[in-house]
């Protein structure tokens, strides 16, 4: 938008630099002598709003023009929009809620699909996670599309621009498996092309946020492993936790679930620790910015995940018969809870600036 001294504004064409992939041009109309300003407004790689002017002047001297105000493009909030740690409240903690329901989802599906005794209870929440995860993607979606607008307000014109853009076009991608895996639970009856489609939503999430914007090369491939780690882990417990107690086959499936956990462990703390490296300029940003903070909290969770993993594994798994499986999904559910509050820290963590972007 271009803005005159008299207060008269005239909208500007954008469009790509073809000897700058990282910057936008416009040709400017005539202008007569005097003071202009120039605001724009841009969705950043990783989704975040960035935004910033540029002020100067035709036809003065060239020491007003050197005093002439400029800002370099900052990542812009509502003032009314409630923040923490440099993240916007509301999509945060949907993006969490969603990504919890999607990486829920994702690991029972591919236990009940391929593997034995799944129970009626089993499949009903497979549907219920399908509806929920197709929910909150598509709230956050929307919610998203207005944190990033100008003035936090949603058009034509912002849907069309922000669903233009790789980040957007991935949040769709992401939204569109989910509901197809929703139809492929509730109508189709078929599980492992539910399961096929839901993996394909958590794959499509790895192209969404900080890893779309720092080192995509690495950090795409390292968070969608991430993600899928973490859905494995996640849906092998409530798997386990929904499981017949009284099964006799039930030791063998805590012993699968327990060597699925252990692998998934390590596949989160191998992709995370990646992650860590590209995201943090130094690793003295882990104690001094709102992402390290946010990233320590993240690693805690973990860290006591798995903990809790080893006690079922060599505490509770070499004396399991079934007069105590009872117990230990009462224990799993508790290891579920801690598991859905990571997963929403790590929902948020989405959101949080990191340090390249402070």
């Amino acid at each position: 938008m271009l803005a005159s001294a008299d207060g008269r504004e005239s909208k500007l064409e954008v469009k790509g630099d073809p000897r700058e992939v990282r910057a936008i041009e416009s040709m400017l109309p005539h202008l007569a002598d005097g003071s202009y300003r120039i605001t724009w407004h841009i969705i950043s790689a990783d989704g975040h709003p960035v935004s910033g002017a540029i002020a100067f002047t035709i036809g003065v001297s060239s020491r007003t023009m050197r005093t002439v105000a400029h800002s370099n493009g900052q990542m812009e909030m509502a003032d009314d929009e409630p923040m923490l740690a440099g993240a916007a409240l509301t999509p945060a903690i949907l993006r969490g809620l969603a990504l919890s329901a999607l990486l829920a989802l994702t690991g029972l599906l591919g236990f009940a699909a391929y593997g034995p005794g799944t129970t009626q209870q089993q499949t009903r929440l497979c549907a219920w996670l399908s509806v929920a995860a197709t929910a909150f993607l598509a709230v956050h979606l929307i919610v998203w599309l207005i944190h990033v607008s100008p003035e936090n307000k949603l058009d034509a014109s912002i849907v069309e621009a922000a669903l233009s853009r790789n980040v957007g076009l991935n949040e769709l991608l992401r939204l569109l498996f989910a509901a197809l895996t929703a139809w492929a639970i509730l109508l189709a009856r078929r599980l492992r092309i539910a399961f096929a489609l839901s993996l394909a939503a958590v794959i499509a999430g790895g192209a969404i946020g900080h890893a779309a914007a720092i080192d995509p090369m690495i950090a795409i491939p390292m968070k969608a492993l991430h993600l899928v780690g973490v859905a494995f882990w996640l849906g092998g417990l409530i798997w386990l936790a929904t499981s017949d107690s009284a099964s006799a086959d039930i030791s063998v499936s805590a012993s699968t679930v327990s060597g699925i956990a252990t692998v998934s462990i390590i596949v989160v703390g191998l992709t995370g620790i990646v992650q860590s490296f590209l995201f943090l300029s130094k690793w003295t940003e882990i104690f001094s910015s709102a992402y390290g903070l946010t990233l320590v909290a993240k690693a805690a969770g973990l860290l006591l995940l798995a903990a809790m993993g080893a006690y079922h594994r060599y505490s509770l798994l070499p004396q399991l018969d079934a007069s105590s499986a009872a117990g230990l999904q009462r224990s799993v559910k508790r290891e579920i809870a801690v598991m859905i509050c990571v997963v929403l820290i790590g929902g948020f963590l989405a959101y949080v600036p990191t340090p390249h972007m402070t």
